[in-house]
């Protein structure tokens, strides 16, 4: 769970209250993040682990980082999936 992520370049994010509206540039398609979804992705654009997002947010939420662990994941496949998010190298 050590793998680290980073926003492309030709994403574009804004915070709207509580959430995330992500614009991918290339294909003028956004996405929008909840609080939580949000706090996920600035953590990760940050540059923390995945282990680091878990621990983090599993104490806040109070839920087991079995549970998070797999809600990110899930994140994960689909920023990734659209663009939003790419492996760092």
């Amino acid at each position: 769970m050590q793998e680290i992520y980073t926003r492309p370049a030709h994403v574009i994010t804004r915070r709207v209250g509580d959430e995330i509206i992500a614009l991918d540039m290339d294909s003028e398609l956004y996405f929008s993040l909840n609080e939580v979804g949000a706090q996920m992705y600035d953590l990760l654009c940050e540059g923390k682990s995945v282990g680091d997002v878990v621990v983090s947010m599993s104490s806040k939420y109070n839920v087991t980082d079995d549970r998070l662990a797999a809600d990110l994941d899930a994140l994960i496949h689909q920023l990734v999936g659209r663009g939003l998010l790419t492996p760092a190298s």
